[in-house]
C-alpha cells in the first residue's frame, strides 16, 4: 500500500471463518467487485479488517444468485510492522 485506503464500498453480506493456520476464509458478495491481493476487507459492525492474499469468484451453474467471492486473507492489526498491518 502506498497511501491511505480509499473510501469503503458496500456493505454487502458475507461470512468470515478463522482457519487453524492463522488465515481467514471469507465469502463475499460479488457486488464487491474484483478483489486483488493486498486489498482491504472491513466488517463495518466490528471494524475487523483483513488483507486479501487470494480471491476467486465462485459461480454457481444452477443458480447465479448463489455466486460468491472466495477470499483467503490475513487479519490486519493496528500497529503492525508491515504496511498491510501484519506483524
Amino acid at each position: 500500500m502506498t497511501g491511505l485506503p480509499g473510501p469503503l464500498r458496500g456493505p454487502w453480506p458475507g461470512r468470515a471463518l478463522p482457519q487453524p493456520d492463522g488465515t481467514w476464509h471469507l465469502a463475499i458478495d460479488p457486488q464487491a467487485g474484483t478483489l486483488l491481493v493486498g486489498d482491504l476487507v472491513v466488517e463495518p459492525a466490528t471494524g475487523k479488517e483483513w488483507t486479501v492474499t487470494a480471491a476467486d469468484e465462485m459461480v454457481h451453474a444452477a443458480d447465479p444468485a448463489l455466486a460468491y467471492v472466495r477470499v483467503t486473507a490475513r487479519s490486519r492489526e493496528a500497529g503492525g510492522t508491515r504496511a498491510e498491518g501484519h506483524p
